[in-house]
């Protein structure tokens, strides 16, 4: 209170901590995947755009035209035109290279499902193994550790135990309260990696 010169009291409130839900969210909607299909749409339009380009062309214009001089008049005009593709070679081999470019992309956004599907297993694999570890503190090693606590707080107020073996006691229901925040810890990161799979 003296360093931060207010005379109030304050109090640090007591946060659980709890393990994090898994997102069950389908691949294809994944950034990257979204990405790579957009990548794909992208090429998809441009072969339209390619192909549209071996039709013929059809122009109408209107147009008003007027001189200088005074006392000019307007003179109201159109134009009509129409013109057929000759050589398609060039064409042709733009719509060939975006159909390729399809399929890149399209092999692309595939192999990027495939590397994402390969890592949820891999994560879902690793979460199974904390979830034991879990388990196993959430259903003993709490109670383990509060049974320690409170023997030792008994033991030493009735004076079985020194303070050497009450602090020991102390120390021991620690580490395993400790150690159950150390897995929860790593769960909760593979679980964050999992609901945001990113390669």
């Amino acid at each position: 209170m003296l360093l931060m010169n207010d005379n109030t009291s304050f109090t640090i409130p007591k946060m659980d901590c709890v393990e994090l839900m898994i997102s069950n969210q389908p691949l294809r909607m994944n950034p990257g995947v979204q990405y790579k299909e957009l990548v794909s749409r992208i090429h998809e339009n441009q072969l339209k755009v390619e192909k549209s380009l071996l039709l013929p062309d059809i122009t109408i214009s209107l147009y008003n035209g007027t001189n200088k001089f005074p006392n000019s008049k307007n003179y109201l005009g159109y134009e009509i035109g129409f013109s057929i593709p000759i050589l398609f070679s060039g064409q042709k081999a733009k719509i060939k290279s975006d159909k390729i470019s399809i399929s890149i992309a399209e092999n692309d956004k595939e192999d990027l499902q495939r590397k994402l599907k390969f890592k949820r297993e891999e994560l879902m694999n690793e979460i199974k193994k904390l979830r034991e570890s879990l388990n196993y503190f959430t259903s003993t090693g709490i109670k383990l550790s509060a049974e320690i606590s409170q023997n030792a707080e008994t033991d030493y107020q009735a004076a079985k135990i020194d303070l050497f073996q009450y602090v020991q006691s102390i120390e021991n229901a620690i580490t395993i309260e400790i150690e159950y925040l150390d897995w929860l810890s790593k769960y909760n990161n593979v679980v964050l990696e999992l609901n945001y799979l990113a390669l």
